[in-house]
């Protein structure tokens, strides 16, 4: 059974992004000037998986001169994989108290976030996929605070989330 809400598909497996909504990112075409400017959005929205790191690595690689530019390889890679990342896997998994799970932490100058995941199988293989987040704009005493304070504020605010 599925239901269609808000936009998203929900269904026992988890949560995924409405297929009739998807269509305007998989029929996007790849851009032909400051790529990371056009493609950030996207990176930001997608709130994990398994490669976010990476394709955050390749968009931002793409963004060093604000001009048009013919698209490297590199950054046709990372647009596809942004693409890919939206349109296939599900948004979020349902808790199982008996996976195994893991908090994932982070901080900016602005807001802290933490990521709450557990390991599925899929196709054979272990991936840490989400089942909750959590983000907080910081007040501004906590703008002022150190680097690592943030880091370890962000881990204690998603540990009491």
């Amino acid at each position: 059974m599925e239901v269609d809400f808000l936009g998203f598909r929900i269904n026992t497996e988890g949560i995924f992004m409405d297929p009739e909504r998807i269509c305007a990112i998989e029929e996007r075409l790849p851009p032909q000037d400051n790529y990371s400017r056009n493609a950030a959005p996207l990176l930001n929205l997608l709130k994990t998986g398994k490669n976010k790191k990476e394709i955050g690595v390749k968009v931002r690689q793409t963004n060093v001169v604000p001009a048009p530019f013919p698209l490297s390889e590199t950054a046709l890679e990372a647009f596809k994989a942004l693409k890919e990342a939206f349109t296939s896997a599900p948004l979020l998994r349902y808790f199982d108290k008996n996976k195994p799970m893991r908090v994932e932490t982070d901080a900016s100058a602005f807001a802290t976030g933490g990521i709450l995941t557990q390991q599925f199988e899929i196709d054979g293989h272990l991936h840490w996929l989400p089942v909750a987040y959590y983000s907080k704009k910081l007040l501004d005493t906590e703008t002022r605070y150190g680097t690592g304070e943030q880091e370890l504020l962000a881990s204690v605010e998603a540990m009491h989330h």
